[in-house]
């Protein structure tokens, strides 16, 4: 007997970006096994990037209601003199804004955000998605309801209403609430951290089931909920199988895809590149940094101060399938999870597509983390600790010399288990509710 979902998701197409991988790519898995999908998402919301083509995803039997919504970052953009709908990349340091006037505006909207928008800045949302929610609950029945965060305020939408009425409610955590790594940057007074902490407890108390994308976010909620469940980001397949890159035979590429923050600029690789480039020749004239996605201001700065502006290349956003296409087409894909408290949670979404490109991967990040484990369990040596600038040194120049002495090699490769795949993450996920 077919199942009737109900997704409740801001980030849907034409919104772009992992969150948006993850319940499209569950949409059309769930759909594959027979479920019937509806959605509410947001209707011109506030996104880091658009991808237009990521609605042909979106299958015809699928139903979806699109609710507007209060954007207190359109307002914020209006006064930084930028595009009123784009979320910011790197508003998490106001000291890198040229002017007193930005540097002010930066610094309030950040207030605002923590201690007013709680838990963020889509709090407003909720008014309209609510009432949604409401209704189609009433007229149609629903083999589960999945909230799906951040922004984590969509929680708030099923939560009221789940205290009311008998429904599967699911809670899906694509990043840590309270304890994630960015909430270091917001300055929280005492009393919206309380806040704060109060609605993810009820929200992760009240859920029938919590769903999560790493071992340490499970560990975190298990005590508050008995059925956490862990269901990765993971790859699709079908993404891959049309491509055909093209490896430039003139140059080492490494290239960075998807939105990379103030939070992670890794000075020490800026370093060794330098390093390299003064002690080997080869390495000088062949390397070059690219950079696919939307880059902060004070990464593209950091670059500059290190001397490697003429080495770098910023492509800017690129949609979906121009970004694989580039994944492939590169000599090593740069990973980066920032260095800060509570940063072994994550287990981004980039990192799978990045090993179902079979492309090296040159990972900094935690070494107690899920994403060392997921590369590990795949084959990969794992990622280099943030100060290891030794071992990446060593790497580096392999990578480089490898290429140009015309070694086959798989150095740094992962493989890509099945268990990883879209297919399987909703096959997992459909159990789950079956067994509800």
């Amino acid at each position: 007997m077919s199942k009737n979902i109900l997704i409740v998701a801001y980030y849907w197409p034409p919104a772009s970006g992992p969150g948006v991988q993850r319940w499209l790519k569950m949409a059309k898995y769930l759909h594959q096994e027979g479920c019937n999908i509806t959605v509410i998402c947001s209707k011109d919301g506030s996104y880091p990037a658009i991808d237009e083509q990521l609605g042909a995803e979106i299958h015809s039997d699928w139903t979806v209601h699109r609710c507007k919504s209060f954007e207190p970052i359109s307002l914020f953009n209006r006064l930084m003199g930028r595009e009123t709908k784009k979320s910011v990349v790197g508003m998490d340091n106001s000291s890198t804004e040229s002017g007193w006037w930005k540097r002010l505006v930066t610094k309030t909207g950040l207030y605002l955000r923590a201690n007013v928008f709680i838990p963020d800045a889509r709090r407003a949302w909720v008014w309209t998605a609510r009432p949604k929610l409401a209704g189609l609950l009433k007229t149609s029945s629903y083999d589960a309801v999945i909230t799906t965060g951040p922004p984590q305020s969509c929680h708030l939408i099923a939560l009221s209403l789940r205290k009311k009425s008998k429904f599967l409610w699911i809670a899906d955590l694509r990043d840590p609430w309270t304890s994630a790594y960015y909430n270091h940057s917001l300055n929280k007074s005492p009393r919206s951290q309380r806040i704060d902490l109060a609605l993810e407890s009820d929200v992760i108390g009240t859920a029938d089931l919590v769903t999560v994308v790493s071992p340490a976010m499970q560990e975190e909620f298990l005590d508050r909920n008995a059925n956490t469940k862990i269901i990765f980001n993971g790859y699709d397949h079908a993404d891959f199988d049309s491509v055909a890159p093209a490896v430039s035979t003139d140059k080492f590429i490494m290239s960075y895809i998807g939105t990379i923050k103030n939070l992670e600029i890794q000075e020490q690789l800026w370093q060794v590149i330098n390093e390299l480039r003064s002690e080997d020749q080869i390495f000088k004239e062949k390397f070059r940094l690219e950079f696919t996605g939307n880059v902060s201001g004070a990464v593209k700065q950091s670059l500059k101060d290190a001397g490697l502006e003429t080495i770098t290349t910023y492509h800017g956003f690129a949609d979906h399938r121009i970004a694989i296409d580039r994944m492939m087409s590169s000599d090593a894909l740069l990973f980066i999870i920032a260095n800060l408290p509570g940063s072994q949670k994550v287990v981004t979404g980039k990192i799978f597509e990045y090993m179902a490109s079979e492309t090296p991967i040159f990972g900094i990040g935690p070494k107690d983390g899920g994403a060392e484990y997921v590369l590990r369990e795949s084959g990969h040596p794992g990622l280099f600790d943030y100060e290891d600038t030794v071992n990446m040194k060593i790497a580096l120049q392999k990578l480089v010399a490898e290429k140009f002495q015309q070694k086959k090699s798989r150095y740094l490769c992962a493989s890509t288990p099945e268990r990883y795949s879209r297919q399987n993450m909703a096959r997992q996920l459909l159990k789950l509710i079956k067994s509800h």
